[in-house]
């Protein structure tokens, strides 16, 4: 028997839904926090606590900062594609 996901935030859905956009762009577009907030309305407080949530609920791969860059959100995972 698998483990009962966690219900995400409305908020966490929201930004979720948003990278989605993003991602299903021809090309894709990685989107960082400035572009996740212009597109939720969301405070950018709210937007970054969503993202790290996601993260840590493995939802979304964020690929590592790369000589002080700022990190970009590459893919959202199989378990993130059920909550769409």
């Amino acid at each position: 028997m698998e483990p009962k996901e966690a219900p995400i935030t409305r908020d966490e859905r929201t930004v979720l839904r948003a990278i989605s956009d993003f991602l299903d762009t021809k090309p894709p577009v990685f989107p960082h926090t400035a572009d996740l907030v212009r597109a939720t309305g969301l405070p950018e407080a709210d937007v970054t606590e969503a993202v790290r949530s996601l993260e840590r609920l493995d939802y979304i791969v964020i690929e590592p900062p790369k000589l002080g860059g700022t990190g970009e959100i590459t893919h959202i995972t199989r378990t993130g594609q059920h909550h769409l």
